[in-house]
């Protein structure tokens, strides 16, 4: 989804708007509601619809963030693995996948194509954060299963990068 602001003058009063567009994509084709008004009172709407959405996943990313540097903080000092940090990189995924997915990504994003794929490029690999957390929690019991687990993700992961880019 993009948003396209027009800036209409007294002189458009009572004239038809009409939209062409012109591509090759099979994605393209669906419009959504048109919204006519103040800019400001529009962005007001969006964010009264989907703030809450915007909220959740900038306070996932600085709690990722901030998990991932402690961590990191605490694996330094005391010289052994931290699990949490597994969790930091799981959630900081997660923020990332809500916010390429969220009606804002046009005003958090330069480019909304790149990361419309970047989003799903965040859900292949959401998966094995959570499977080292897990295997860290269980120290190691299962290591071959999650080992092959995460092998076959990042395989997956880099054939699908591959196809795509194709």
């Amino acid at each position: 989804m993009a948003w396209v602001f027009i800036e209409l003058d007294s002189e458009d009063a009572g004239k038809i708007i009409r939209i062409e567009t012109q591509t090759d994509s099979s994605y393209t084709g669906v419009f959504h509601d048109i919204h006519y008004g103040e800019k400001w009172d529009i962005w007001c709407k969006f964010f009264e619809e989907h703030g809450v959405e915007l909220m959740i996943g900038l306070l996932m990313l600085v709690l990722g963030v901030a998990s991932i540097i402690i961590s990191i903080a605490l694996k330094l000092s005391y010289k052994k693995e931290i699990a949490m940090e597994y969790l930091g990189w799981g959630v900081f995924l997660t923020a990332l996948w809500i916010l390429a997915n969220s009606v804002f990504r046009q005003v958090l994003f330069p480019s909304i194509s790149v990361i419309s794929d970047i989003a799903f490029f965040m859900v292949m690999l959401l998966a094995i954060p959570f499977m080292l957390y897990i295997n860290s929690v269980q120290k190691g019991r299962y290591q071959t299963a999650f080992s092959i687990a995460v092998l076959a993700n990042l395989v997956d992961a880099v054939i699908c990068t591959f196809l795509h880019v194709a």
